[in-house]
């Protein structure tokens, strides 16, 4: 009977370090995949931060004569650019909501709208403004857009790197 016993209570501990050891697995594995997914998201805002510098610097700091015209071809090629960026953003933001946390979302949330304003601001940039230059409140906004989009990536990076 002790051989017996001896035996159940080798399978318990057995079973409990085989089931230890796959929800370890299991964590380590949901982690690296919860790292991909924010490291993803992050590249394709960056991206979009790039472009939105050039941007920036072509439509408001870049420009002598003040009212000289922008080369279109250059910022179309940005807008285009800056359109792929945005649908790498869009790509990644679906994972970021189905592994993140609630604060990790919210993030995410705040960058996401942050991206579709500067989109939004260059096309309309683009449309309105390539022969003259910006009025001092559109620049202000350019200014305040490219400040939340970076703000809004530095508050992810912050609530993803407790997360992973």
């Amino acid at each position: 009977m002790d051989q017996g016993w001896a035996a159940i209570v080798g399978a318990v501990v057995g079973a409990a370090a085989t089931g230890g050891t796959i929800l370890a697995s299991t964590k380590l594995h949901q982690r690296q995949m919860r790292r991909e997914d924010y490291l993803a998201f992050l590249d394709a805002t960056t991206h979009v931060g790039d472009i939105h510098a050039k941007l920036v610097a072509r439509f408001v700091n870049e420009r002598w004569p003040l009212d000289a015209p922008l080369d279109e071809v250059e910022i179309d090629q940005y807008i285009v650019e800056l359109k792929s960026a945005v649908s790498a953003v869009r790509q990644t933001l679906p994972r970021v909501y189905l592994s993140g946390a609630g604060r990790v979302m919210a993030h995410a949330s705040y960058v996401h709208a942050a991206v579709l304003l500067v989109e939004g601001l260059a096309e309309k940039c683009r449309k309105e403004h390539m022969m003259r230059a910006l009025p001092s409140d559109l620049k202000a906004h350019y200014h305040k857009t490219d400040r939340d989009l970076h703000e809004g990536m530095y508050g992810f990076a912050r609530s993803a790197r407790r997360k992973v």
